[in-house]
């Protein structure tokens, strides 16, 4: 909704207050979507970015190919049994941090614990088996992840 604030009528002052009202409306529901869609540990999207995303992609089945990559993280429960949740959270962080070294930031999501998705569209949906090649191959180099039992696999990879 917009209002025409720049006519010199006795309205002028009331139009521009309820601007001024609608934008940081717009601004407040704009901070609530994100966190809404946020993980607030990790900062990824969450499951319900995640379902949000999936009823997108079943409106469009079948025009656009995708992938859905899944990573679980096995050691995440042990951690936390033997050292403590702050050193899994650590571990989780680190975790984040290196997928998105490799994916990006844009459409990951965390679903619960160690559970993580990762939808590929368009160039990354391309580039699947070079972004996968280079997952597991950097995954040997990167000494917070060499102990890490590791769960990764393409569920769904509907190529048109």
């Amino acid at each position: 909704v917009e209002f025409d604030i720049n006519s010199k009528d006795q309205y002028q002052d009331i139009a521009e207050a309820f601007q001024a009202i609608l934008e940081d409306y717009k601004d407040r529901i704009e901070s609530v979507n994100k966190l809404a869609f946020k993980d607030q540990l990790t900062g990824v999207l969450n499951k319900i970015a995640y379902a949000d995303h999936s009823l997108r992609i079943n409106k469009n089945f079948g025009k656009n190919p995708f992938a859905v990559v899944v990573l679980h993280l096995y050691n995440l429960i042990p951690m936390n049994d033997r050292f403590g949740r702050e050193m899994g959270n650590e571990f989780l962080l680190s975790a984040t941090s290196y997928i998105e070294s490799i994916y990006g930031k844009s459409n990951i999501y965390r679903l619960t614990g160690g559970l993580f998705a990762i939808i590929l569209e368009n160039d990354e949906f391309d580039r699947r088996e070079e972004l996968y090649k280079e997952f597991i191959e950097n995954l040997n180099d990167e000494s917070i992840m060499r102990n890490l039992l590791l769960q990764f696999h393409i569920v769904f990879d509907n190529i048109i």
